[in-house]
């Protein structure tokens, strides 16, 4: 991938939100994917937030507010066919590879996504934390 020219380094955005939401377990993410473009987000605000994109690998950006420059989402850019395949534990979430699931409902396929909503979650903030300080950013990881 080219060279990003980011609007402000990666150290500058602020992670006081994102540290008080961890602490607080008060939001449930909004997660988006897109299969035409192969990218994931994961939003905790309103999707309709206006947000700018600030990437800090060839995957992986931080969605940030551009008033407080709080960070509020991640997204991921060829999530299935590049992202997954680098992390077994999140690829094994995404996928529901290794459960034994017999599903006979839709209600049964709704109670199975929320029970692993969380661990893309966790494991996609693992992720994410470990690229963020390579760049000079602390960020929290939920417990």
């Amino acid at each position: 991938m080219a060279a990003i020219e980011r609007l402000i380094e990666t150290k500058e955005l602020k992670t006081n939100w994102w540290f008080d939401l961890v602490a607080s377990k008060r939001v449930r993410p909004h997660y988006y994917y897109n299969e035409i473009v192969d990218s994931f987000t994961l939003l905790f605000v309103d999707p309709n937030t206006p947000k700018i994109v600030h990437y800090i690998d060839d995957y992986v950006a931080l969605l940030y507010h551009p008033d407080s420059k709080e960070i509020i989402g991640i997204r991921v850019e060829s999530f299935v066919r590049g992202f997954l395949p680098l992390y077994s534990v999140l690829e094994e979430a995404w996928r529901l590879r290794g459960k034994d699931i017999e599903l006979h409902n839709f209600g049964e396929l709704a109670f199975e996504v929320k029970k692993f909503e969380p661990v893309v979650t966790n494991e996609l903030s693992k992720i994410t934390r470990g690229l963020a300080e390579k760049r000079g950013l602390a960020l929290p990881v939920p417990a």
